[in-house]
């Protein structure tokens, strides 16, 4: 699945370069317009006594994302486990892989705090996204791009 977004003031620091928190922001949107475009309702979730924290991130930046550049974020289910998914985002600029980003929720009973297994219905939608990067996007991946942190793309 693919969202775009355009970097604004509002995400970036005093050099104009973005904030970390703000492409983890950035990504939970990319998340939520997919959790919605296949109808899946996480105020829904939370009303059956249900949450999906996000137990695990992990970032990596190649490049610097500055004011004005305009975001490609890749979304693909790295890994699902019995209470838990794994999504992988990669965040190009102009088919250039700028960062990458891991998400691990966890679905968890609200009163219990304990994990709990995803149910049968919520696994088949989440599955509708590609397994890997490679695969949504015809081939292109980092490497495939040849895509070092020593080369510059500006």
């Amino acid at each position: 699945m693919i969202y775009q977004r355009k970097i604004r003031v509002e995400d970036t620091d005093l050099t104009g370069v973005i904030f970390f928190p703000k492409l983890q922001a950035i990504g939970l949107e990319c998340l939520e317009f997919f959790l919605n475009s296949i109808q899946f309702s996480v105020k829904t979730m939370m009303l059956q006594g249900f949450v999906f924290p996000i137990v695990q991130v992990q970032s990596n930046y190649f490049f610097p994302i500055e004011i004005e550049d305009e975001l490609s974020i890749f979304l693909s289910l790295q890994k699902m486990g019995n209470s838990s998914v794994a999504f992988e985002m990669n965040f190009l600029i102009e088919n250039k892989v700028v960062a990458s980003m891991s998400l691990t929720h966890v679905l968890v009973d609200k009163i219990s705090k304990k994990s709990v297994s995803i149910p049968f219905h919520i696994r088949e939608l989440i599955s509708r996204l590609p397994s890997s990067f490679k695969e949504g996007n015809e081939g292109l991946s980092p490497e495939s791009e040849g895509i070092s942190k020593k080369k510059s793309i500006r």
